[in-house]
């Protein structure tokens, strides 16, 4: 028989036994789950035999918590009572549940002793990326400021200073100078290696004057080398720099500038014009001073780049100031430095756009030394030609001062008469303040305050006018001037340079005539100035070195002239009030401004001060008047 004949037969068979006994494997399986079951329901109630007690007590301490009852210890509960409460609780329903869900339960007096919680995995929230790590905050953007312009002197961010090229952090290496007859240097540097110095510092700008030793034990003759990096584009750039005594720089491997001799360009500023590869360059400068003082001063820059010198530090501060809480200072606290030339710059344009007769204003203090400067300058935006007018240089005010300058002739040398300086009006324009330095001399500064550009319509006077100091106020009060009843010559106010006080010592104390006085018949109508004069009643006490003067500018308040060509009183007190005429023949023909000015500036000695009443404009009595009727 073949086994495939086999294999049919046997599966016959087998089909036929199947038929006969149908129920006999299921039966067998019922029989298995039938125990298997019975297993597990003995193993659950020997568990919950061992456990029911402790189960019972947590369970007790939860429904309890949730039904805001107090719990009170107990005896653990025998397994059928924990069974027969269990069944009791399932089938309570509260009448009137008054627990929100997810609100907490109160909480217990008794704290319930039970098994450790399980650790549950939780799965963290996802970190986010690129998350920016804090930095330094950024530049300040420039702005368009529209017109009229008002700053009170309180936000940094309006403007801009430290100007400082595109160089920045250079590290410095000094090696001793030892020379026997202090006349020999080394020709080059090729002997000093790197790391081989005797001090290494680093600087955030290179800018120095070095009148002994630079520092680090050097001696005061010294070799050094600064290296720095600068990224340029591949266009024409410009170094500019100052050395005592040698010095050579090389840019992006090029040598640029080659002065290794103490009479080459000595202390003067020098320019090379130079196109640098675009990328990083690599700048090396080399220096040897051979005595006295060393100096290295390195810039790179481009045309139109203003750019700082000297050790410059113009700051908001609340040192001093004209309106709370704070006012510009070039040095808070401290003097300003030698040989710098230090740049406050608008932050920004203002547009003048549609400005008939805009004029700059802003409030001042200074103690400017011998051979500084400080100088107002305005410029059409975008063109770097600056109009700079020095207002300061060689005298202190440490009282404020009212500054005003016209935008429609700025820079005009006489003022009052032809206009030959720039017109600014419909343009749109930048402005910056500089204090310069050019010397070892130095000072307090320079503190500016209350900034601002805007319409201001000049007032007109002439013969006619009087103000008895009572009215509307015809006056720029500057330091400490003010309007007071404590002395008078007519009931009311007078004007005091320090009401119910002294004046201070250091103070240059202004009260200016808020318009121009016109004297010029042929901007007038009916021909009425003949013989003018300017009268006033005034009582002063001043101490040593204290004067007073009445002065009138012909230059558009550029500068200012004594009318009695020296000082009306000085160094004494007349308690009595006089009268004081003073004729305005000179002046015939022209338009001048008037201000009375206390200057305590040199004086030690403080005392009450200024008392002015009673101001006019006349023609002399004995003049003929041509009156105008209509």
């Amino acid at each position: 028989m073949s086994d495939r004949t086999r294999f049919q037969k046997r599966s016959a068979q087998e089909r036929l036994h199947s038929a006969a006994h149908p129920n006999r494997s299921g039966g067998q399986a019922l029989v298995e789950y039938v125990l298997i079951l019975a297993l597990v329901a003995i193993a659950l109630i020997a568990v919950l035999a061992i456990t029911g007690p402790a189960v019972g007590n947590v369970f007790s301490n939860a429904v309890y918590n949730l039904l805001g009852g107090t719990i009170v210890p107990r005896d653990t509960l025998p397994a059928d009572d924990f069974w027969t409460q269990v069944a009791a609780v399932a089938s309570f329903t509260p009448e009137n549940p008054l627990l929100i869900t997810n609100t907490p339960a109160p909480a217990s007096s008794t704290p319930t002793t039970g098994p450790s919680p399980t650790a549950t995995d939780i799965t963290p929230s996802r970190t986010p990326s690129n998350t920016p790590t804090p930095g330094p905050s950024p530049t300040p953007p420039d702005q368009s400021f529209g017109y009229p312009f008002e700053d009170p002197a309180n936000d940094p961010d309006w403007w801009q200073r430290d100007f400082t090229g595109l160089l920045s952090d250079w590290d410095a290496e000094f090696w001793d100078l030892s020379d026997t007859d202090g006349v020999s240097w080394l020709p080059n540097m090729t002997t000093m290696s790197p790391g081989s110095g005797k001090w290494r510092t680093t600087y955030d700008t290179l800018d120095f004057t070095w009148p002994a030793s630079p520092g680090g034990g050097v001696t005061r003759n010294f070799y050094a080398r600064f290296t720095s990096t600068a990224t340029l584009l591949n266009e024409e750039y410009i170094l500019r720099l100052r050395k005592d005594d040698g010095m050579r720089v090389w840019i992006g491997g090029s040598l640029i500038y080659d002065g290794w001799n103490w009479n080459i360009d000595q202390d003067n500023w020098v320019e090379r014009t130079f196109t640098a590869a675009a990328g990083p360059n690599d700048v090396v400068v080399e220096l040897f001073d051979n005595g006295w003082t060393a100096r290295a001063s390195v810039f790179i820059t481009q045309d139109g780049m203003l750019l700082d010198e000297g050790d410059c530090n113009w700051t908001l501060s609340s040192e001093a100031y004209f309106s709370a809480p704070t006012a510009w200072s070039d040095s808070p606290n401290d003097f300003y430095a030698p040989n710098s030339y230090c740049i406050l710059r608008l932050r920004g344009t203002i547009d003048l756009t549609g400005a008939v007769e805009p004029k700059l204003q802003f409030y001042d203090r200074y103690a400017i030394g011998f051979g500084a400067y400080a100088l107002v300058g305005v410029a059409v935006a975008g063109t770097n030609n600056w109009t700079d007018i020095a207002i300061h240089t060689n005298e202190t005010n440490l009282g404020w001062t009212r500054q005003t300058f016209d935008l429609t002739n700025f820079g005009d040398p006489d003022g009052s008469g032809p206009a030959t300086g720039q017109n600014f009006a419909n343009q749109v324009i930048e402005l910056r303040f500089v204090l310069h330095n050019p010397t070892d001399i130095t000072n307090d500064g320079w503190w500016i305050d209350d900034i601002s550009v805007q319409e201001l319509s000049e007032r007109q006077y002439t013969v006619g006018f009087s103000d008895n100091m009572e009215g509307p106020l015809h006056w720029y009060a500057g330091g400490t001037w003010a309007r007071t009843n404590e002395h008078v010559h007519s009931p009311g106010n007078a004007w005091s340079d320090s009401p119910r006080a002294n004046y201070s010592l250091g103070s240059n104390n202004i009260l200016e005539l808020d318009g121009v006085i016109v004297l010029d018949n042929d901007r007038l109508e009916g021909d009425p100035v003949v013989e003018p004069e300017l009268v006033f009643w005034h009582r002063y006490e001043l101490g040593n070195n204290a004067a007073i003067y009445a002065e009138v500018s012909t230059d558009g308040r550029l500068t200012w002239t004594p009318l009695t060509g020296g000082p009306l009183a000085s160094r004494t007190t007349n308690w009595a009030y006089t009268q004081v005429v003073i004729p305005l023949d000179a002046y015939v023909g022209q338009s001048i401004y008037f201000r009375f000015r206390l200057d305590a500036r040199s004086g030690f000695e403080a005392a009450d001060g200024w008392y002015i009443d009673d101001f006019s404009l006349r023609n002399r009595s004995n003049a003929l008047l041509h009156l105008n009727w209509c």
